[in-house]
């Protein structure tokens, strides 16, 4: 599948026949924490800036949302 529109400097390319069909809001919809990263790599401190800006998004727009499981 391709779109074009004038000026644009991004292309995606899909597989499927509908954008993001194996993207992550067909998982359970959980951020991980990054209990599992080693502590201070990139990919914590993107799982953690993460969630906190997520909490922070929802919070400011009224979404409601849960934090629960592994915290620490």
């Amino acid at each position: 599948m391709h779109h074009s529109h004038a000026g644009s400097d991004v292309v995606l390319v899909e597989k499927e026949a509908c954008f993001g069909q194996h993207q992550s809001t067909h998982n359970s919809g959980v951020l991980h924490a990054g209990l599992y990263y080693k502590p201070g790599s990139l990919k914590a401190q993107l799982a953690v800036g993460g969630i906190r800006r997520m909490v922070a998004f929802c919070n400011a727009h009224g979404i409601r949302h849960e934090i629960c499981g592994k915290t620490g």
